[in-house]
This record gives structure tokens, C-alpha cells and sequence, in this order.
């Protein structure tokens, strides 16, 4: 799945996020499967569902070149919170989705997470230089070698993020969903 995710995911870039608008995004028809996703009321749901859409859309070996930007910003933010639901900013950063971190951010702060992208930014903080690095071996290494400090602040972001940060991740998501929703047909 590394090399999958890698291949992904190349970096986002500013103009890269969105669609022009979700009114110009909103007058395309809706496929019926996109309809049924929007009638889900739960946002975690809305979620979940939207992710696997995206893998029933496309094969893996097609997602690297045919996500749009906005189902981009859907995968990165569903690994992200299975991650960090699973096992916090460890496991995340531990993992090749960690090799994201910057994206993620990025994508945080496209859907207006604020709550997220604050405890996501803090994360990042703790590496030397606020830094991520994309490569997974060379971020185990690093993690190797950063303080115990670090690793109780993740735990401390693990706990503000559970406490409602993560659930608002998932409502600002399951926003940005509907709100352009034709760029997932």
C-alpha cells in the first residue's frame, strides 16, 4: 500500500484543492450512487461510504492518475482519521500515511477543520524543523531519535482530537462532500 499511497499522491498545490465553486461543482447531473451517498445523514457514514466510492470508481492502479482534487482531499483525510482513530498521531505518522503529513494539513485546512489542522500542525511540530519527512524509513529513524516530550504531546493531541476535534474533521468532511459533490461523479 506504500508504494500505492506514493504514487497517490503527488503534492497538492494551492490552486489544486478545490473545484472553481461548489455552485459551478453542484451543476452537473449526480450519478445515483452519488445520490444515495448524499441521503446519509450521519456524517461518519457520509464518509466512509464516500471512500469506498472512490474505490469502486476507479481500480488501484488507475486512482494515482484519475482522482480529482476534491476525492483527493477525501482519501487523505479518510487515512488520516483511520489512523488517528486507530492509534493516534503515532500510528499515523508511523504509517505510509504518514508520508502525507504536509497534504493533510493542507487538506484540513481546505475543508475548514480548523480543530484538526491546529492539532495536526502541533504534531508536526514536534519533528526537527517542523518537518515530515515523505520518506517512511527516514521518518522511523527520525522518530527513533525524538525525545520522549514528543511522543507525550502525541498522546496529548490524541486526547483533544477524540474529545471532538476528530468528529469535527468527519462533519467538516461529510460539508465538503456535499458541497461538491459532481466532482465524485
Amino acid at each position: 500500500m506504500s508504494r500505492f499511497l506514493r504514487s497517490l499522491f503527488h503534492r497538492l498545490r494551492p490552486g489544486d484543492h478545490t473545484p472553481s465553486s461548489p455552485q459551478s461543482a453542484q451543476s452537473t447531473v449526480l450519478t445515483p450512487e452519488i445520490t444515495a451517498l448524499l441521503r446519509l445523514e450521519d456524517p461518519v457514514k457520509l464518509c466512509i461510504q464516500a471512500h469506498y466510492h472512490l474505490f469502486q470508481k476507479y481500480s488501484e492502479s488507475d486512482i494515482p492518475t484519475a482522482l480529482t482534487p476534491a476525492e483527493k482531499i477525501v482519501f487523505l483525510i479518510n487515512i488520516f482519521l483511520g489512523d488517528v482513530e486507530n492509534g493516534g498521531f503515532e500510528q499515523f505518522f508511523s504509517n505510509s500515511a504518514g508520508n502525507y503529513a504536509a497534504e493533510v494539513l493542507s487538506a484540513c485546512q481546505t475543508i475548514g477543520a480548523v480543530p484538526a489542522a491546529k492539532l495536526l500542525k502541533k504534531a508536526i511540530a514536534q519533528f526537527p524543523r517542523k518537518y515530515v519527512p515523505t520518506d517512511w524509513e527516514a521518518r522511523l529513524s527520525l522518530m527513533d531519535d525524538l525525545p520522549e516530550s514528543s511522543y507525550d504531546t502525541w498522546s496529548e493531541l490524541d486526547t483533544l482530537f477524540y474529545a471532538g476535534a476528530g468528529d469535527d474533521l468527519e462533519i467538516s468532511l461529510a460539508n465538503y462532500i456535499r458541497a461538491y459533490a459532481a466532482s465524485f461523479c
